[in-house]
């Protein structure tokens, strides 16, 4: 989370953050940079159905464990099927690899990151190193 993302309006009222890359490549193209909600956000996009990765990651999570662990963090399902609508309103706009992750804290983006092979606790992490949960 070197300098703050930058960011553009599109179509909708929505407001993108840049891509974001790891590991050199990139990890989604724009997501959605304010959501509603206080606290801490953790959005987990994906598609159960058609993604073994998806599935292995929420078979490994305790939602109510993890939410604790975050300070009370809201823990969104955003699955394709199981969630259309959530989905809808926080996939990006273009390519992206599942499971995404997206980190909000007082409805504001604070970054992105793949869930691929994350353990519960390998994502707690994660999510306290972008955010004021320590």
């Amino acid at each position: 989370a070197a300098g703050a993302a930058q960011t553009s309006a599109v179509d909708g009222g929505y407001t993108f953050a840049a891509a974001t890359t790891e590991g050199g490549k990139v990890v989604s193209a724009t997501v959605p940079v304010t959501i509603s909600g206080d606290g801490i956000s953790v959005v987990i996009l994906g598609n159960r159905s058609t993604c073994s990765l998806c599935r292995s990651l929420w078979g490994g999570l305790d939602v109510a464990a993890l939410s604790a662990a975050l300070c009370g963090a809201n823990v969104i399902d955003a699955d394709a099927q199981a969630a259309p609508e959530t989905y809808a309103k926080l996939r990006p706009q273009g390519a992206f690899s599942y499971p995404l992750v997206l980190v909000y804290e007082a409805g504001q983006l604070k970054g992105q990151f793949s869930g691929r092979g994350l353990t519960q606790a390998a994502l707690t992490e994660k999510v306290k190193s972008l955010t004021t949960c320590k």
